[in-house]
């Protein structure tokens, strides 16, 4: 029997994107596209596992997180976000998440998470969890980075908002490969 998902993004193009993706092993029993429905449909349909968004409207990834986890019976948690910074995702798991992927590398580690999480073991695994960074993506370009241009940020810091604009840039170019059903926009 296939594990049975819930997925909750408040950007319709990564939620239909992040949907495809889980289908091929999964049942996706429902979506959601803010915290509080998220949450109303881990209730009514009792999944295996939710993925969440951490930045959704009415009710954030972690609060709703804190409230699933109040359920029985209570689903295992990935939170799918673009944020890479430690405290966030120290806070995810503290809020009871077991899976933290980000949204960058969805392609290559959300599967492999929720049937890690389904089965109570933690995403990514403690010595790969301590060494995420963001910052990693962007050694490349390290001698060319300055402060002038916040795409190009130096390698030490945390570049939020160029990790913003890339993510945006992916979910457009997401959206705009994601097959259509008819009468979709």
């Amino acid at each position: 029997m296939k594990l049975r998902v819930v997925v909750a993004d408040d950007m319709s193009s990564m939620l239909r994107h992040l949907v495809s993706l889980l289908e091929t092993e999964f049942e996706v029993v429902s979506t959601a596209e803010n915290g509080k429905l998220a949450l109303e449909c881990i209730r009514r349909y009792a999944p295996d596992v939710a993925v969440l968004d951490l930045r959704m409207p009415i009710l954030n990834g972690i609060e709703v997180t804190r409230e699933a986890r109040k359920l029985a019976p209570s689903p295992a948690i990935v939170i799918c976000s673009v944020e890479s910074d430690p405290d966030i995702i120290e806070a995810a798991k503290r809020a009871g998440a077991l899976g933290y992927v980000l949204k960058l590398h969805a392609n290559r580690d959300l599967i492999t998470a929720v049937k890690s999480v389904a089965h109570g073991k933690s995403f990514p695994p403690h010595n790969r969890a301590n060494n995420m960074n963001i910052a990693e993506l962007f050694v490349p370009f390290s001698s060319t980075m300055n402060r002038d241009n916040p795409a190009e940020m130096t390698n030490g810091e945390k570049p939020r908002g160029t990790l913003r604009r890339l993510a945006l840039q992916a979910t457009d170019s997401w959206e705009k490969n994601i097959p259509r059903k008819e009468g979709e926009n």
